[in-house]
């Protein structure tokens, strides 16, 4: 049997994956321009696009013990 809404469905997911990767990474990008020194190493935007994916992103302690806004725990 022929279900067109699955295969939408997927067409649709297919999409947001991408989109959502490059959202991530654009948020790195712009945490690290904002307030420097929140990682490890400064970022590039191709770093910000290998770290999105990765989950491996090192961000540093604010001196007052908060985590900057953005952080993936991985």
């Amino acid at each position: 049997m022929c279900r067109p809404d699955r295969g939408a469905g997927r067409g649709v997911a297919a999409a947001v994956g991408p989109l959502f990767v490059l959202l991530l990474a654009a948020s790195y990008f712009l945490l690290e321009r904002a307030t420097p020194g929140s990682f490890t190493e400064p970022l590039t935007r191709t770093d910000a696009l290998y770290f999105a994916p990765s989950g491996s992103s090192q961000a540093r302690r604010r001196p007052e013990g908060r985590l900057p806004a953005l952080t993936c725990s991985g």
